[in-house]
């Protein structure tokens, strides 16, 4: 719909979590006021890792990028780290940027003046959602295994209580006789 009305949308994320960075199918990302990548989402990773800046094994691809357009970066270089200056340089001689300004500098497939007038949208630009539900659904529940399993402390700390909790229950029905009280137990 953005073409459509000649717009440009900007977002902007705070910490945005793997599947809102996974949605989008290009990012831009700025440092210090200069683009140092512009591309495809999937590929900005292995950008920067072949800049010689690690992906720690813990850190998902959103919180890696993040930081290496952050001051962080220099944390994760292998070896000397560059600054936003140098990161911006570089990638404007890399073959993305050279990809990116060809596509930009092609003329458009559709005639969007005659377009904008009249309800005749290309069928491409009518699809609601990129993914379909049951992808949507996998991220979503990919992401909370991921959360989850991150916070040991939370996960023992749930187990040494559920089974306190079952002990707990389990003796003060321990020598009953009433069928009631196993309901009970059940239901506790």
């Amino acid at each position: 719909t953005n073409r459509l009305f000649r717009k440009i949308s900007v977002v902007s994320l705070l910490q945005p979590s793997p599947e809102a960075v996974a949605m989008f199918d290009d990012v831009i990302l700025l440092s210090e006021g200069h683009v140092i990548y512009a591309g495809s989402t999937r590929n900005a990773g292995e950008y920067f890792r072949n800049l010689g800046y690690r992906q720690p094994d813990s850190m998902d691809d959103a919180d890696y990028l993040l930081a290496v357009a952050s001051t962080d970066r220099k944390l994760l270089a292998t070896g000397e780290s560059h600054s936003a200056e140098m990161l911006a340089t570089v990638y404007e001689e890399s073959w993305q940027h050279a990809n990116i300004k060809a596509e930009q500098e092609k003329d458009w497939k559709d005639n969007w003046a005659v377009v904008a007038g009249s309800k005749a949208i290309p069928k491409r630009f009518m699809q609601k959602y990129q993914n379909p539900f049951s992808i949507g659904v996998w991220l979503n529940l990919r992401r909370f295994f991921t959360l989850w399993t991150r916070d040991k402390i939370f996960i023992r700390a749930s187990v040494i209580k559920n089974v306190a909790m079952g002990l707990s229950v389990g003796f003060v029905f321990l020598n009953t006789t009433l069928d009631s009280s196993y309901f009970g137990v059940l239901f506790q």
